[in-house]
C-alpha cells in the first residue's frame, strides 16, 4: 500500500496548520523509527479477534487492563470523546470491513483520544477511512499535562478509497501527553500507532518537512500576487 506522506497534505493544511516551537511534525515512518532508535512501541489493534468483514464495538476507553491480558499495548489509553452523536462507543474493525486491509480502531463519538501513560517525545500514527466515506481528519497534539496544545493540524485529506494510508507523526521538544484525532461524523480509522522517546536529535526528514512546508507557502503566496 502507498502511504502518503505528510508533505503530500502539507499543501491543502495550509491555512489551518499550527504548531510551536515545542514540536515538529515528522515526515514520514521511517523517519520516526530512525528517531526512536528501534525502541518504540507499537499498537496495531490485531490483538483482539474481530471477525473477516466485521466490525465490533468496545467499550468507550480501551488499555492494557481491558479483557483478557489487555487489548491495546501497556503505554496507551484509547477513549473514545462523544460529540453529537448518540454512540459512546469505539469499534474495532475488521479486515474487509468497508475496504480495510488491517483491523483497526474508531470512535463513534467524533473524535478518538490516545493518552500517554508516561509522556514521550516522538509518536506517528497511520489514518484512514470507509470505503466510499471521503472524510477530512483534524489532530490536536498536548503537552504533559494533556491541556496545553503545542500543535494541530486540520483539514486533513483523507479521500475515500478506504483502507489505511495517511501517516502523521510529531516530535516534542518537551514531553507529549495525549494526541485527539477527530472527523466530520465519526473519527478517523487509527492504525500502527507507535511511540516512544527520541534517542537521536530529530531526523533531517523533519527538518526537509519544514523546508517543503515554507516553500509550499511561498507558492501559495505568489500564486494569490
Amino acid at each position: 500500500m502507498i502511504y502518503k506522506s505528510i508533505i503530500g497534505i502539507a499543501y491543502t493544511c495550509l491555512s489551518v496548520f499550527s504548531i510551536n516551537e515545542n514540536a515538529a511534525l515528522i515526515a514520514d515512518r521511517g523517519s520516526l523509527d530512525l528517531l526512536l532508535g528501534g525502541n518504540g512501541i507499537t499498537e496495531n489493534f490485531e490483538s483482539f479477534s474481530v471477525p473477516v468483514g466485521s466490525a465490533i464495538g468496545t467499550a468507550p476507553i480501551l488499555d492494557s487492563s481491558t479483557g483478557t491480558g489487555g487489548y491495546v499495548v501497556d503505554g496507551i489509553v484509547v477513549t473514545n470523546i462523544t460529540s453529537n452523536r448518540l454512540s459512546d462507543s469505539l469499534q474495532w474493525n475488521g479486515t474487509d470491513y468497508f475496504g480495510q486491509t488491517s483491523q483497526n480502531i474508531v470512535s463513534a463519538g467524533g473524535t478518538l483520544s490516545i493518552n500517554f501513560n508516561n509522556s514521550i517525545t516522538a509518536f506517528g500514527l497511520d489514518l484512514g477511512v470507509f470505503n466510499g466515506y471521503p472524510d477530512t481528519a483534524g489532530i490536536t497534539v498536548y503537552g504533559a499535562d494533556g491541556i496545553t496544545v503545542i500543535a494541530s493540524l486540520s483539514n486533513i485529506s483523507l479521500g475515500s478509497s478506504g483502507g489505511i494510508d495517511t501517516f502523521i507523526g510529531f516530535y516534542g521538544v518537551g514531553p507529549i501527553g495525549a494526541v485527539n484525532i477527530s472527523g466530520s461524523q465519526w473519527s478517523p480509522l487509527v492504525d500502527n500507532v507507535s511511540f516512544g522517546n527520541a534517542v537521536i536529535p530529530i531526523p533531517a526528514a523533519v527538518w526537509l518537512f519544514s523546508s517543503g512546508l515554507i516553500g509550499l507557502i511561498g507558492i501559495a503566496r505568489r500564486k494569490k500576487v
